[in-house]
């Protein structure tokens, strides 16, 4: 697994700079090159992770409700304190085996979730990869990738300077558009089924064994792990 230090460097590399910076923290590194790294290095993340929901970033999370203030919904949820963004928000019963579920209807206001569906279950982009020790966990080589081009492009301008510098940023920018969709197609492989709702009754004899996988049109897929959903 490539780590965040280890990106930078990449991202040094590629641009003809010495690969050798120690520490993005702002710590025992105070060069030039790893004070930019720690300056760019979260942007460059978190600009990826809003570009698509990565599945290593994605999580499942039953939310806790909280005091609704707005009359347009039902119901208003609290997030998480690693949210950085929805992917979905679905009701209790849903089993999103290989790809992500419809969503229903919800607004993010002042960081608050409000919807009109009781007992949420949100779907959402964790921003943990964006925030120091910043860990890399999950982090395939074409998204690796995509985010050493994107690093590139950012520390290009002030590491190069001038025009040099101006037209590294946008040839690497560019490079980092082409690497982001491949990093979108290799990810998007796992997610390949449509979730099935499946009711509540119908979970519950399920899971008392009263109904097997198979009768009456249930399969494996549509019942999904006893007692939640099953998220890729």
């Amino acid at each position: 697994m490539t780590t965040a230090l280890q990106i930078c460097n990449l991202a040094l590399g590629t641009l003809g700079q010495n690969p050798d910076v120690t520490d993005i923290t702002g710590g025992t590194d105070t060069s030039v090159s790893a004070t930019w790294c720690q300056l760019f290095y979260p942007q460059a993340v978190a600009v990826i992770l809003d570009a698509y929901a990565w599945s290593f970033a994605t999580t499942t999370l039953a939310l806790t409700p909280t005091t609704n203030n707005n009359p347009l919904w039902q119901y208003a949820y609290t997030p998480p304190s690693d949210f950085f963004g929805v992917t979905a928000l679905v009701q209790q019963g849903f089993s999103a085996d290989f790809q992500m579920p419809n969503s229903e209807n919800f607004a993010l206001e002042a960081g608050v979730i409000y919807s009109n569906i009781v007992d949420a279950i949100l779907l959402y982009t964790s921003n943990a990869a964006a925030v120091s020790p910043f860990p890399t966990t999950g982090f395939n080589p074409l998204f690796t990738q995509a985010l050493v081009t994107l690093l590139a492009s950012y520390l290009a301008g002030p590491l190069l300077k001038g025009d040099v510098g101006a037209s590294a940023g946008q040839k690497y920018y560019e490079l980092y558009l082409q690497a982001l969709g491949a990093a979108v197609d290799s990810d998007a492989q796992y997610r390949k089924v449509r979730p099935q709702y499946v009711p509540s009754a119908v979970r519950a004899r399920y899971q008392s064994g009263l109904v097997q996988p198979g009768a009456g049109g249930v399969g494996w897929a549509d019942l999904g792990p006893v007692g939640g959903n099953n998220v890729v």
